[in-house]
């Protein structure tokens, strides 16, 4: 299978026997893979419902026992996805399972209100995506509640009510349900969540007169804080000694071994003493640490010896009330949106780590001493008295392919935004 951007949306499916076998009988029909999440889900339905059995590597063929349409059992479907949705039904008894058919069947969409049964036939047997688990009936899968869920939201005169909402809840939990939903509908996704986050970073990149890397500085905290501070050699001896009293290394190991050991307990030792330091002073916890050994140039150490010499750190810690922002930019990263902007390659990040230790202002430093630098969002980098270069290049070497927005591309995106509407009413008119 050639490999695309098709594939690496089903990086999760491939890992599934149950979608592996899905993706090759549904590309066996059609001879294409589909391009996003909401059209794979579409795919196996029209499958199903054209009476293949995807179970199965052959041409068995299903009668349906419902007089509803292809159309009209997609509706259905979704209306009885968001009614389990609503509820958080993820298994049923068959009677509580015909009662929610008839309570689905009350819509106005359908017209002949008394075919529970044969309904109930056709989404367990006919077009399975309801499946029979011991006694018990479930979803094929959860994410196909999703998708239909999705779906039916995306029709409903409320759906920008419904997507308003879920910004106050916690996104992890509707994660997958976005995803499906920014295929299905976009430009309503683009309105709740996307116009206002490009909103809030243009407004915060904008508290400062744009120049040199004062631009690339405040697009990276708007998405994290960061702290630097400097571990000195004498500490670090000190937490190499009672490591040694502490874990008595056998001396079975190689030097090298017991080199790799002290140097993961007293790299875990530095992090447990620098995020305890870290919030008693700031009230942020570290969500993750690199620690740059200062390595003199002309100088060749031995392992024992890189072990005690100090360290220059850069941490990062999320903001208290940012957890939907990166789940928001994961989910606009995996759709590829444009202004998405990704971090320094592996290469450029070796290149960068080898500038870190002649950072000066890493000198004005020592964690012994609670001297730390802060730089957030609140942090006026015209009024910083030190090199910018050195502070951006740190945290580039830091965060390595994490994910940030572009401001240019920000821009051009909420323009084309504005564009897209007019157009719309100017077309209109």
């Amino acid at each position: 299978m050639k490999r695309s951007r098709t594939s690496e949306h089903f990086k999760s499916f491939l890992q599934n026997p149950m979608f592996v076998s899905l993706l090759y009988v549904t590309y066996k029909n059609k001879r294409e893979l589909p391009l996003t999440q909401a059209s794979f889900y579409r795919t196996v339905y029209d499958a199903l419902y054209s009476d293949h059995d995807l179970t199965k590597d052959d041409e068995f063929k299903r009668e349906r026992g419902s007089s509803l349409s292809r159309d009209e059992l997609e509706f259905f479907f979704q209306k009885f996805a968001y009614y389990c949705f609503t509820k958080d039904i993820n298994s049923f008894e068959p009677d509580p399972l015909l009662n929610i058919i008839r309570e689905v069947l009350k819509d106005n969409y359908f017209i002949d209100k008394n075919q529970a049964y044969s309904i109930f036939l056709d989404i367990t047997r006919h077009v399975p995506l309801i499946t029979k688990d011991g006694v018990d009936y479930k979803w094929i899968h959860k994410s196909f509640l999703e998708y239909f869920t999705a779906k039916y939201i995306s029709t409903h005169a409320r759906k920008t009510k419904f997507l308003q909402s879920l910004k106050g809840k916690k996104l992890s939990d509707y994660e997958n349900l976005i995803k499906i939903y920014v295929d299905i509908d976009r430009s309503t996704f683009d309105s709740v969540f996307v116009g206002p986050l490009l909103n809030s970073f243009i407004e915060h990149v904008e508290k400062e007169p744009i120049r040199e890397h004062v631009l690339e500085l405040r697009e990276l905290v708007f998405q994290s804080q960061y702290i630097f501070t400097k571990v000195k050699k004498d500490y670090i001896e000190e937490l190499a000694v009672l490591n040694n009293e502490r874990n008595d290394l056998q001396n079975k190991q190689t030097s090298k071994s017991k080199y790799r050991q002290q140097e993961i307990n007293v790299s875990g030792s530095i992090f447990s003493y620098l995020n305890e330091k870290i919030y008693d002073k700031f009230n942020i916890q570290i969500s993750s640490m690199r620690q740059v050994p200062v390595i003199p140039a002309n100088r060749v150490y031995s392992d024992n010896e890189l072990l005690f010499v100090e360290r220059n750190i850069i941490a990062s810690g999320v903001y208290s009330n940012n957890e939907n922002n990166f789940i928001l930019l994961r989910i606009l990263e995996e759709k590829k949106y444009p202004f998405i902007k990704v971090g320094l390659s592996t290469e450029e990040r070796k290149v960068t780590s080898k500038q870190i230790d002649k950072a000066e202002f890493f000198n004005i430093l020592n964690a012994e001493e609670s001297s730390f630098l802060l730089i957030n969002r609140d942090t006026k980098f015209e009024d910083l008295n030190l090199s910018l270069r050195d502070i951006y290049l740190a945290i580039n070497s830091k965060i390595g392919s994490g994910v940030n927005l572009s401001y240019e591309s920000a821009q051009e995106y909420l323009a084309q935004m504005k564009k897209q509407d007019d157009d719309f009413q100017d077309l209109w008119d």
